[in-house]
């Protein structure tokens, strides 16, 4: 349906320290580890161009 849209993914590397806590419109988080099969519930953006590009870049 939007394969025809331009998609601008801004990604953001930071290491965290302590216990992130949800504020605001954030309700809650839950991490997921980039190679657990979880990663394939998250959206096209993320499967098939940002986490490729992680993955790569972390195998180095």
């Amino acid at each position: 349906m939007f394969e025809a849209e331009p998609l601008t993914i801004t990604l953001f590397l930071t290491e965290v320290m302590g216990e992130p806590t949800p504020d605001t419109e954030i309700h809650s988080y839950r991490w997921i580890d980039i190679d657990s099969p979880e990663t394939k519930l998250l959206g096209s953006g993320i499967t098939e161009l940002t986490l490729p590009l992680l993955r790569e870049e972390f195998s180095k």
